[in-house]
């Protein structure tokens, strides 16, 4: 497979490729689980919002095509391993899942804990360095430290094959292709 590729149901998609989806027909599918919408948008790969749901707030993340709804439920996999894995008292933290299913029966969706916050710093202007990250950057360590020590279950089917192998394919020169990956 190419960069930026993943298989599901015995098909390749390019997980960047996005697609439109109804907002009000989205609504309406989570306003029948019992959820109010209170915020619906569109966002580079996924639908997202903010629902309630039994008076409290969560957050939607909605795959908007099949190949974007793997990688999402890789996410929902990933919340709940770093969840089962951390203690609640860490500093550190990921969304807890509420649910997933299925939107359209091929677009996976995750319902997840609501934090409400700001960015740890501000996009760089392109050409420009942004130096609000040093002042985060032992927590920043901190972080990558605590994920590369986690004995995390296989989030794909990808984590039982040889990594090393499947990444150095990923940066072969296509012969259709004139460039790298």
């Amino acid at each position: 497979m190419k960069a930026f590729e993943i298989k599901a149901n015995g098909k390749i998609f390019d997980y960047r490729v996005s697609a439109s989806l109804d907002l009000g027909d989205v609504k309406k599918f989570f306003l029948e689980k019992g959820c109010f919408v209170k915020k619906i948008w569109e966002e580079k790969r996924h639908v997202v919002g903010i629902l309630e749901k039994e008076n409290k707030e969560y957050f939607l993340k909605l795959a908007p095509t099949e190949g974007i709804s793997e990688t999402t439920q890789i996410d929902y996999k990933w919340n709940s391993e770093f969840n089962r894995l951390v203690d609640e008292t860490s500093n550190f933290c990921v969304p807890k899942n509420l649910e997933s299913g299925f939107y359209k029966e091929n677009l996976f969706y995750i319902l997840e804990e609501f934090f409400d916050g700001q960015l740890l710093a501000k996009r760089p202007k392109p050409g420009l360095r942004n130096t609000e990250y040093k002042k985060y950057i032992n927590q920043i360590i901190d972080f990558s430290e605590l994920i590369q020590n986690l004995r995390i279950h296989p989030l794909s089917e990808k984590d039982n094959e040889n990594y090393a192998e499947w990444f150095l394919e990923k940066t072969e020169v296509d012969s259709a292709d004139d460039h790298r990956r």
